[in-house]
């Protein structure tokens, strides 16, 4: 019974710390997802990604002759991720923004800026963001979460094998 017990909390302390990121794209008739990612319709507008080495993502183009008025614009995860921060790459006819980012639900903004510059600046890097979700969790609470299931069961299985 311990053993059932003990291996359902190391599952939900597995799953509390996924990398938990914004998922959507904007539409010709729907640009939520630009601007206001937590209020996507139909929910939820988050994602849970549990590939491994995950970072979130934000990727906007826009055309040239355009800049500002995105064309294409969405958020999401990426597994494998080894880049952290912005990057903007230009080609004949469009710019593309990608934003890379580790820390929950931070892949916020519009895409066509630092991280930084959206949260107030102050130079802070992209990894050490505190999101704060609708539900006012903060993304440094996954390792609450993770002490407050774990060391309980943890003591409590020690606990027993010593009788």
């Amino acid at each position: 019974m311990l053993i059932k017990v003990l291996s359902l909390l190391l599952g939900l302390a597995a799953v509390s710390l996924a990398l938990q990121c914004y998922s959507c794209v904007i539409t010709d008739s729907d640009k939520t997802c630009l601007d206001n990612p937590e209020a996507v319709q139909p929910g939820p507008s988050s994602v849970d990604c549990v590939q491994g080495n995950d970072c979130c993502t934000v990727v906007r183009g826009d055309r040239l002759e355009e800049k500002g008025t995105p064309w294409t614009f969405q958020r999401g995860c990426q597994p494998n991720c080894t880049k952290t921060g912005m990057e903007e790459v230009e080609d004949s006819t469009n710019v593309f923004y990608h934003t890379y980012c580790t820390t929950t639900l931070c892949n916020i903004g519009n895409g066509k800026e630092p991280l930084e510059d959206q949260i107030g600046g102050g130079g802070m890097d992209s990894i050490t963001v505190d999101a704060v979700n609708a539900n006012g969790v903060s993304s440094m609470d996954s390792p609450k979460i993770f002490s407050i299931l774990i060391l309980p069961a943890l003591a409590l299985f020690l606990g027993n094998n010593h009788n």
